[in-house]
């Protein structure tokens, strides 16, 4: 996912069910804009190697004869530089691995190609799309649609490099709300909380906590602003401007939907928090002033959150200390024009 996004834990399960929306086959070419380190490829990568034993069957839907493939494009080097070595060590260690016999590890080895490039999505001086056009039956975009300085654009570029009748799918967080999102509304107020004891405390420099407040702000504000907060129509409000601006992009027949469930499962209450905050620069610092007592005091206070702002709704496995916790998202669908 776009970088100040969250852990593979919570954008893992969010993709498999992005893309359970636009099941590819064995032999489309698909894209994944705004990649971020690779999830949502990875994930569509492993739906096209499904797809050779069950199945849509070669050939099926728009795009019949390509080569199955997957192209992660992002503008942030760092995240594709993550994505390019979590696809090398992967083929590595399929290809390393003594216990797989010959056919198998062939047959691993050789799977569906997956590449990554960078582009900006809407930037008029890197038109990444034009050499690109017809080219994927599919097109996925997990959480990054909002990062997009101009959407339409970024949205029609997308619909160039889809063949006639190809799909496009995307997803964006709903607001930050304690109702929206009980576990990340607990990180964030956990990590606010925290960084004002250290405040008081005077446990770190001005310019330290200064600098904490304002990741922590972009981190928790930025992958929630697709739509205004608040109001019994917000859940309307984003799922029109959705497909007003897909509708805009020139595609056909879009259609947006409130997606509320529980798709990640946390082993436990830290794991959960560390999908939520992995990102934040300042919390190996965190860990380790006054001998861990801010950090521990950053876990307790998230426990208590998360207890208080889920309820019911925090689902825990009766033989593990494993639970799921429901977010919502607003995931859309639409097809490039057959004419």
């Amino acid at each position: 996912l776009p970088p100040g996004s969250f852990g593979a834990a919570i954008s893992r399960p969010w993709c498999l069910a992005l893309v359970e929306l636009s099941q590819p086959s064995s032999t489309d070419a698909t894209l994944d804009l705004a990649c971020g380190e690779g999830t949502c490829a990875f994930v569509v990568a492993d739906a096209i190697e499904e797809a050779k034993i069950w199945g849509p069957p070669p050939g099926a839907g728009p795009g019949a004869g390509q080569t199955a493939s997957v192209l992660g494009l992002d503008n942030n080097r760092r995240a594709l530089e993550k994505a390019r070595e979590t696809s090398r060590l992967f083929r590595e260690e399929t290809n390393n691995t003594n216990t797989m016999d010959a056919a198998t590890k062939s047959a691993a080895y050789k799977s569906v190609e997956v590449s990554f490039a960078w582009a900006d999505a809407c930037d008029a001086d890197a038109p990444w799309h034009e050499a690109r056009k017809k080219q994927f039956a599919r097109a996925y975009c997990a959480f990054g649609l909002n990062h997009f300085k101009d959407k339409e654009t970024a949205l029609s570029r997308v619909r160039e490099t889809l063949v006639p009748g190809g799909t496009f799918v995307c997803s964006v967080w709903a607001p930050l709300s304690e109702k929206n999102h009980p576990l990340f509304y607990a990180a964030y107020l956990a990590t606010v909380e925290t960084i004002d004891l250290m405040e008081a405390k005077k446990a770190m420099s001005d310019k330290w906590l200064v600098d904490a407040k304002t990741e922590t702000f972009t981190h928790f504000g930025k992958p929630f602003d697709f739509v205004e907060p608040g109001g019994d129509d917000e859940n309307a409000r984003a799922l029109d401007k959705l497909e007003r601006m897909l509708i805009k992009a020139g595609f056909d027949a879009p259609d947006a939907a409130v997606e509320t469930a529980g798709h990640a499962r946390f082993e436990n209450l830290e794991h959960a928090l560390q999908a939520c905050v992995e990102n934040l620069s300042f919390l190996d610092d965190m860990r380790f002033v006054d001998d861990g007592f801010f950090y521990q005091t950053f876990l307790e206070t998230f426990e208590a959150l998360l207890l208080r702002t889920a309820g019911d709704d925090l689902v825990f496995d009766p033989d593990t200390s494993a639970f799921t916790v429901p977010s919502t998202a607003y995931f859309a669908h639409a097809t490039a024009p057959w004419r």
